[in-house]
């Protein structure tokens, strides 16, 4: 694992409603029972805490451009983070045309990750409500071996929450359902606290996950369940998850991935020898989940479907835009 400090990007999770419903979400929105808006002092904090992040900062949900006062939340941005090369945005597109002309002043178009979801094969996402614990009941020395050389801590971001900040964003989305624990508070140069600060958040957190785990992707946009271990289900169900409660999730079969990983020693890729496959396995050399969009994309380009065709293929029901 790394520090905070050494992540190439630390995100602000402003919001977490959305229009779509993902399997294998990577934020868990479908299960996110309580739905929220970051104040903007919420926000203006958190701007603040990052004012000396080493490396970039972005604007992340759900869906940042359904958060009412989006406009103010890019002024705040602007102000905090006065580079526009050290500004990302993550978004599905939902008002793209009415927050255009703000969007452009506020991000350079190829640090905006336009995440279009409207073909089958658009995006794939790696299953993570698998527990790794579930699958490595009575081997803890090599769950935690797994644990540590997970691709999303060493590739992707920590996060700042409504309930604090986190060294994994993954970790800090799955806080959000369980109610705890609680992130670090939000203080100026909070990211500059050693790994060891995260502890309780690692122990808590990441033998539920199972994004560390070599297992098939899934293209997200045309499941309508997610794929879950017995154990995390029954955390769901007491978390009042509404895809849970729905009956919108499946049991994958722990023992056939016990048998597939039975003859695996999951040696890690050293990033010193190829960087670009860290968080890989010399025994797993086809599974880089890290690769789940064939196509990147940093603005609409015309062929994307509309939020309400997209809503209506994941789940039959059409997303109604007065939901907030």
């Amino acid at each position: 694992m790394i520090n905070p400090s050494e992540a190439k990007l630390c995100q602000i999770l402003i919001t977490n409603h959305c229009p779509l419903d993902c399997a294998n979400c990577s934020q868990l929105i479908p299960h996110q029972a309580k739905k929220f808006f970051m104040s903007l002092g919420q926000i203006e904090q958190a701007m603040k805490s990052l004012q000396n992040y080493p490396s970039h900062v972005g604007i992340f949900g759900g869906e940042p451009l359904l958060h009412p006062d989006f406009a103010k939340v890019c002024e705040l941005f602007r102000a905090y983070q006065p580079v526009k090369a050290r500004r990302e945005l993550w978004t599905a597109g939902t008002n793209w045309q009415k927050y255009k002309d703000i969007i452009e002043e506020t991000f350079y178009k190829e640090l905006i990750a336009y995440n279009d979801h409207s073909q089958p094969d658009a995006c794939w996402h790696q299953p993570i409500q698998v527990a790794i614990e579930e699958v490595f009941p009575k081997d803890k020395e090599r769950m935690w071996k797994i644990i540590d050389n997970c691709w999303v801590q060493l590739r992707w971001s920590p996060s700042i929450t409504p309930m604090g900040a986190y060294f994994c964003e993954i970790a800090g989305a799955r806080a959000m359902i369980l109610g705890a624990p609680k992130g670090l508070d939000v203080e100026w140069d909070w990211w500059k606290a050693p790994l060891s600060a995260y502890k309780y958040q690692i122990d808590a957190l990441c033998k539920r996950c199972g994004a560390c785990l070599p297992m098939p992707m899934k293209a997200n946009s045309y499941q309508n369940y997610d794929d879950v271990s017995q154990g995390n289900l029954t955390m769901l169900y007491a978390a009042n998850s509404p895809k849970a409660m729905e009956g919108r999730c499946k049991n994958v079969d722990i023992e056939a991935l016990q048998l597939y990983y039975k003859d695996h020693d999951f040696t890690p890729i050293d990033p010193k020898e190829d960087y670009q496959l860290r968080g890989g396995y010399s025994d797993f050399p086809t599974w880089t989940p890290w690769k789940y969009r064939a196509e990147k994309k940093h603005t609409p380009d015309g062929t994307e479907k509309s939020v309400t065709e997209i809503r209506k293929m994941q789940t039959g029901v059409e997303y109604k835009t007065d939901e907030r």
